[in-house]
């Protein structure tokens, strides 16, 4: 029977986007839609409701089983009858979900994940039996459009009597999938010190910080460092600037700091050297960036969906008091 009845979502966008505006509480992010029901034959249905969860599942070194915590569970109810309710043809129930502003950002790793699923259930009067259909929803951080364009990153560190090191980058904040240019300098302050490389790494860390089910003040902790991209060139006294060409994996995940996870991404900048009696050392500059969504969204677009009232009814033009009044004329007797 039911071969021929399905529900199905339709989001007017499947991404929630945390507020930049921090310390605001109340406010809350609002997921909205429509659920449609479509059914060929008559089916009587008891009750049809919503369910946005989220989950978070990881596994720590050494683990056998995974570990799972609850992040939201959340049901919103669109009808609902004591008596199934006999229903055919095709029904469009409008939605709107208003959840926490601080969830958790979505994110996929090799050792875990936070993922958020929204869901449509259809209840039925067989036993065990409903329709159902789910979407996935993704979570993430705000890129707050009413900032300005972050200026290029500089810096620089010395060793005296040995080495000046100089790193500058377009900007600290990238996409996954980005190529950005690196512009090296490392010069010698003492001419017993040669420059002979310089290599970039980009390094991801994934930190989880887990509460116990049991005991919220125990933690269970993991960090997992991996890297993204390398590159290196050599330099020498005739030239010791050189840019070089790195990329943002489209596998990797993005910058998020909450309670329960964090990750982060560093690059990392080496610069070896040497003395004339063979010494070797290097100097390292470790710079903080920031991978973020490619598609941002300012809190503005989240308010309520409103519809365009009607136009009042045209009227015509009143004469004004200059115009002369039509003329009447008395009926004789």
């Amino acid at each position: 029977m039911f071969s021929s009845s399905s529900v199905s979502i339709t989001l007017q966008s499947d991404s929630l986007y945390t507020s930049p505006y921090l310390g605001l509480e109340e406010q809350r992010m609002s997921l909205r839609g429509t659920v449609t029901f479509d059914s060929s034959t008559i089916l009587k249905v008891k009750r049809l409701y919503l369910n946005f969860d989220g989950k978070l599942s990881m596994q720590f070194p050494g683990c056998i089983k995974k570990t799972r915590r609850n992040i939201i569970d959340l049901s919103v109810t669109l009808f609902e009858h004591q008596k199934a309710v006999p229903l055919s043809g095709r029904h469009i129930f409008p939605f709107e979900i208003l959840v926490p502003n601080d969830l958790p950002e979505s994110f996929r790793g090799e050792f875990g994940k936070i993922r958020y699923t929204l869901k449509a259930i259809a209840e039925t009067t067989f036993l065990g039996s409903g329709l159902k259909s789910k979407v996935p929803i993704h979570v993430q951080r705000n890129i707050d459009t009413l900032d300005e364009v972050p200026d290029e990153n500089t810096t620089e560190q010395s060793l005296p009597n040995k080495i000046s090191c100089k790193v500058m980058l377009p900007t600290t904040k990238y996409t996954p999938g980005e190529k950005f240019d690196v512009l090296v300098s490392g010069e010698a302050l003492d001419p017993e010190v040669k420059v002979t490389n310089v290599a970039c790494t980009l390094k991801q860390y994934v930190h989880f910080h887990i509460p116990s089910r049991s005991d919220q003040r125990r933690v269970s902790v993991a960090e997992y460092m991996k890297r993204l991209s390398f590159t290196s060139t050599p330099l020498n006294s005739n030239n010791h600037s050189k840019t070089l060409l790195m990329a943002i994996p489209e596998s990797a995940i993005l910058h998020c700091i909450n309670p329960l996870v964090e990750v982060m991404h560093n690059l990392v900048v080496r610069f070896d050297w040497e003395l004339e009696n063979g010494q070797k050392d290097s100097t390292t500059l470790t710079i903080p960036l920031e991978i973020v969504a490619s598609i941002g969204q300012s809190e503005l677009d989240q308010l309520p969906m409103y519809t365009l009232a009607e136009l009042p009814p045209s009227y015509c033009t009143l004469p004004s008091a200059s115009d002369t009044p039509p003329s009447y004329y008395l009926p004789s007797n």
